[in-house]
């Protein structure tokens, strides 16, 4: 059963396998990029975004400075890191 949800995952792209994480409105996203595990610190989380290592719903993630807001992404959205890494962000109001 794990292998035909990494399967899936890496295949299709699609997130509904994703593991999720919580997090508070108007968060950082280095801040989301550390505590998901993606990043060891912020500055190397700066790093994968300003090598466009970072996607945010399939859309490369050009801004460092974004701040994650329910109203921006309606609750919840798909963060990638390079191809193969995907986790689903929820925001709690």
């Amino acid at each position: 059963m794990v292998m035909e949800k990494a399967k899936a995952l890496f295949e299709s792209q699609d997130g509904s396998a994703a593991p999720t994480l919580s997090i508070a409105d108007n968060t950082g996203i280095l801040n989301v990029l550390v505590a998901c595990g993606f990043a060891k610190s912020n500055g190397d989380a700066r790093k994968l975004i300003t090598n466009n290592g970072v996607s945010i719903n399939n859309e490369v993630l050009k801004d460092p400075a974004l701040v994650v807001s329910f109203a921006q992404f309606g609750g919840e959205f798909l963060l990638r890191k390079g191809k193969k890494q995907f986790i689903n962000i929820r925001i709690s109001e």
